[in-house]
């Protein structure tokens, strides 16, 4: 059975960090319906200028994944890791028991353009030793199933290729998928898991609903979702097993109840936050 479109979120502008324009997708509200998806901001600029960035700042309990479209991102972090991607790689930070870290935005002679997601981890995982990565594009498999289509397997598994990122417990799955006007793709999808789709660009539809920028099309259960293009289009297609457990956020930190959420900032207070 086909999945359909059954809801859509509109990005809504903010900022974050050291005053960084984006637009805001996924936050708070939307934690039931996208689990095991926290938040997602799509960030960008047409601008070459560096702007601001995100200085030093706390994560525990969940994921950060960023997958960048053009420009480049570097990252530090206390566990002494440095990293940089460029446009089509992705970079991740299991921030699990704790992890300050800062994220430089370098725009590129055409600006940048980008992603974050904040992925939930489950509560056995959320005081593990935390860990970080960086993929850089030609690093992922492309599968191109028929003529005008392609599929960039970053999470999950499509035509016999395995993505590179992989979380214990959410098992994500992440897609980049481009079709020329007038073509289609059909995907499969376990069941089990919940997903969604975001545009990069317009002409994407499902069952005739367009997948616009800036939004998440939450799509009903089934197994297979059918991608069409009415103009040339890319989107991205994100899946994942749903936690259904109780959810304690505050600012940069997510856990299970009020009083882990409690102990993390005192630890932030009291200089033990990172194990």
């Amino acid at each position: 059975m086909n999945r359909k479109i059954v809801s859509v979120v509109s990005g809504q502008a903010a900022t974050d960090g050291d005053g960084v324009s984006l637009k805001r997708i996924l936050s708070h509200p939307h934690v039931d319906q996208f689990d095991p998806f926290l938040m997602l901001d799509s960030f960008g600029s047409d601008s070459p200028a560096p702007g601001p960035g995100f200085p030093w700042h706390p994560h525990r309990g969940m994921v950060t994944i960023s997958y960048l479209l053009k420009g480049s991102i570097e990252h530090e972090d206390s566990m002494g890791n440095q990293g940089t991607i460029t446009a089509g790689g992705a970079q991740w930070m299991k921030a699990a028991s704790g992890v300050i870290h800062q994220e430089t935005p370098l725009p590129g002679s055409k600006g940048i353009r980008g992603f974050q997601f904040w992925l939930n981890l489950p509560a056995s995982e959320k005081m593990s030793d935390p860990d970080y990565g960086d993929i850089q594009s030609d690093e992922f498999a492309v599968v191109e199933p028929n003529e005008g289509g392609a599929v960039k397997v970053i999470a999950g598994e499509f035509g016999g290729e395995k993505g590179l990122l992989g979380f214990v417990g959410t098992e994500p799955e992440f897609y980049d998928i481009s079709l020329e006007k007038g073509r289609s793709i059909s995907i499969e999808t376990s069941i089990e898991k919940n997903f969604f789709l975001v545009g990069i660009a317009k002409g994407a539809v499902i069952d005739g609903e367009a997948v616009n920028p800036h939004e998440a099309s939450l799509l009903s259960g089934g197994d297979s979702v059918m991608i069409s293009a009415r103009e040339d289009s890319r989107v991205l297609l994100v899946g994942g097993n749903k936690l259904k457990e109780s959810v304690a956020w505050s600012g940069p930190i997510v856990m299970n109840t009020q009083a882990e959420l409690r102990m993390a900032f005192d630890e932030l207070k009291n200089g033990s936050f990172v194990k």
